[in-house]
Order: structure tokens, then C-alpha cells, then sequence
């Protein structure tokens, strides 16, 4: 299988670049922009060589409507960060990679949360914005309802994948 290599830092992409690894980021789209630039100028895959993959990893929440993605999403990663969080706040600190609230994470580009409609382009917006070509859906984190998850998840599949099939 393809390998894959996590990164946040410009060195680190060129190095996964120049051993051939896929790349995956949860970086926001800003800082993500010169992190993919930089792989592919590193980049020494032979010519007639499929296409690197560089993923942009995003938390995803989807619902019929944005204003109840978010009213489901907001505890559920207000749950997951405060988890994620724990033994960081053991030790008096936080990690400063990981956005405190939702909707910060949106603003920061690293979380994409509304209705099939606003699902869609917003990972078009993503993918154009960090250059990347592959998207990594964080689909379940912290608690949301079993019930609204599965939604979620249904209504991705069904009305946010087909758009990116070509």
C-alpha cells in the first residue's frame, strides 16, 4: 500500500517528497499552501508517474441543514478536544495545533461543518485554497449522537462524494 507521512513543517515535506510518501496535514489551509508547494518542488517522482497524493485532513460534520450540523457538531468537538486535550492540561498546557471550539476551528480552516451543499464547497474551497489533491475526513469525534453520526456519514457519501468522483 502507498505510504503516508503526517506533517506540519516545510522540511518535513520536502523529505517525505524526496522519498516518495504521500503526505497528510491538519494544518489550516493558509499554512498548508507553502507545506504543499514545497513537497511538490521536492518532489523527484519519474516522469509518467501517478500523482503524489497530499491530503488536507479536515474534522466533517454534515446535516440537512447548517444550522443543525453545527448545534450537533459543537459539543460533540467541544468532547473531543477536551479528551484530546486531557494529559496536556495535566501538565499546564495546551497543544496550540488544535482549535479550542468548533468555531474556531472552522476559522481556521480546519474543520468543515453545514448542510450536503456547504459540505461540498467547502472541500472545494479546501482542496483549492491548500493545493491539495486528496481530502481526509475526520467523520467521528468526541459523542454526537449515534444516529445524527451515521447521518452525517450518509449524507456525505451520498451527496458530497459523488461531486469530487472526477
Amino acid at each position: 500500500p502507498p505510504l503516508w507521512q503526517g506533517v506540519v513543517r516545510l522540511d518535513g515535506a520536502a523529505a517525505a517528497a524526496r522519498r516518495g510518501v504521500n503526505i497528510v496535514s491538519t494544518l489550516g489551509n493558509t499554512a498548508l499552501k507553502p507545506l504543499v508547494e514545497r513537497y511538490f518542488e521536492a518532489c523527484t517522482a519519474p516522469a509518467g508517474a501517478p500523482m503524489p497524493l497530499v491530503g488536507a485532513q479536515r474534522s466533517v460534520f454534515v446535516a440537512d441543514t447548517d444550522a443543525e450540523a453545527l448545534k450537533l457538531a459543537r459539543p460533540a468537538y467541544q468532547r473531543w478536544y477536551e479528551s484530546l486535550t486531557h494529559l496536556w492540561r495535566q501538565f499546564n498546557t495546551v497543544p496550540l495545533r488544535f482549535a479550542e471550539t468548533l468555531d474556531r476551528a472552522i476559522e481556521l480552516d480546519t474543520a468543515v461543518v453545514g448542510s450536503p451543499a456547504t459540505v461540498r464547497a467547502e472541500v472545494e474551497r479546501h482542496l483549492a485554497a491548500s493545493g491539495c489533491n486528496y481530502f481526509v475526513g475526520r467523520f467521528l469525534y468526541g459523542n454526537p449522537p449515534f444516529d445524527a453520526a451515521l447521518r452525517s456519514l450518509e449524507l456525505f457519501a451520498r451527496e458530497v462524494m459523488p461531486h469530487f468522483t472526477r
